[in-house]
């Protein structure tokens, strides 16, 4: 190779931390950028240029998936288990697949948010499989999963759970394994990743007398914490960590443009809330899941797990949840301010302008709030047309 490795530059990358843990030099840092979105620098010092890295980069963002509707088939389903229903926040398909790789001999790899940070663990008993489960609207650390999954696969199947762009890097890393049939992979229909600023703010502004414990209570976003009483409390709707993510005016810059968007895509499954209440209205008050078979895998893991699922078409989902094909967002003017205003603004004020928590007496916010909604309704269209084409298209 001869030179210093090229990586996917900032408004690409997508910190799935492939090219981290592919490293034989272990030359690649991790760290926290200015707008608290994970990032990676290489050492020069350790670097022996050999190529690796960003080999696996490149192979982990292209040709995730297409919108070719006849290659996946869908589903609305949900897990017979009613304990792991009623801890999901959907269906509970995913944790009734985890228990099932868990009780033939596997193991699963998911994420776990402990209230302050959030990173991908592995589990290898069904009694932990509740620490995988639920929404977690903050960034999940990958780094050194990658390794850990390399040394499972030698001896048993691997389920792996994320994001579209971390099952990219995880299907890249382990593109030339001998043991890559042993690996099961599980993405999810993605709202974006919004600045891990966004927990630690709120933390350190409450200064550690709430703990952050849910985003989601089935269909209803509601961020819960536990006090320093052990009592369980909901927070107003435009709390930082919550409103933060649904404004999505701090997502990592490839997420304004996501690669990873499609109805059919490389991982086995594809799992999402099922939002048409039309679909098996009596099953929507304990949670209903979206269910995408993406490969014969997939189809092998839904027979053999705890699951009642329902045929539905495309039409069903698409028009209700336009982000499993459409991956494309607005830039608005606080994107661009967010190192500035992380490190310049108070909390309160930040939460004004991300959560847009603000009363029209603010003469200037409440006017960006009402442009805001004039060009979400702009896009709501765009999405619309797109949406509405690709389903005449298979027609």
């Amino acid at each position: 190779m001869n030179r210093y490795p090229e990586l996917a530059k900032e408004k690409e990358c997508t910190a799935c931390f492939a090219c981290v843990d592919s490293c034989p030099q272990k030359a690649l840092l991790t760290y926290i950028n200015n707008e608290g979105h994970y990032a990676v620098k290489v050492d020069t010092a350790k670097c022996i240029m050999c190529g690796h890295c960003e080999k696996v980069c490149n192979n982990a963002r292209v040709e995730y998936g297409n919108n070719n509707l006849n290659l996946s088939t869908v589903y609305a389903g949900y897990t017979t288990n009613e304990e792991l229903r009623e801890n999901a926040t959907s269906g509970g398909v995913f944790a009734a697949i985890a228990k099932m790789v868990i009780d033939k001999g596997g193991v699963v790899v998911g994420v776990h948010f402990d209230g302050t940070y959030a990173k991908h663990i592995l589990i290898d008993n069904a009694s932990e499989i509740y620490k995988l489960q639920g929404s977690k609207y903050t960034p999940s650390s990958m780094e050194g999963i990658y390794r850990t999954i390399q040394e499972e696969l030698k001896k048993r199947i691997v389920l792996f759970s994320g994001t579209g762009c971390q099952v990219g890097g995880v299907l890249s890393f382990f593109s030339n394994s001998p043991y890559k049939d042993n690996l099961y992979t599980m993405d999810l229909v993605c709202g974006g990743i919004p600045s891990t600023a966004l927990v630690k703010m709120f933390n350190d502004h409450y200064q550690n007398q709430y703990s952050i414990r849910t985003f989601r209570n089935k269909d209803k976003y509601e961020l819960t914490v536990r006090d320093q009483n052990n009592k369980i409390k909901a927070m107003p709707l435009k709390a930082l960590p919550l409103g933060g993510f649904s404004c999505e005016m701090t997502n990592r810059y490839a997420c304004y443009d996501c690669k990873f968007a499609f109805c059919h895509r490389k991982s086995d499954l594809t799992i999402g809330d099922l939002w048409n209440y039309k679909i098996l209205p009596q099953e929507h008050s304990k949670g209903l899941s979206l269910i995408i078979s993406n490969t014969q895998k997939g189809e092998q893991l839904l027979k053999q797990a705890e699951i009642v699922k329902n045929r539905i078409n495309w039409a069903d989902v698409l028009k209700t949840n336009y982000r499993i094909a459409y991956g494309k967002g607005r830039i608005y003017s606080p994107r661009k301010k967010l190192q500035h205003n992380l490190s310049r603004l108070s909390y309160d004020k930040f939460e004004q302008i991300y959560c847009l928590s603000v009363k029209p007496y603010n003469i200037k916010l409440f006017g960006f709030k009402v442009y805001r909604h004039i060009m979400c309704k702009i896009e709501q269209k765009k999405r619309q047309k797109f949406i509405d084409e690709l389903l005449n298209k298979e027609l």
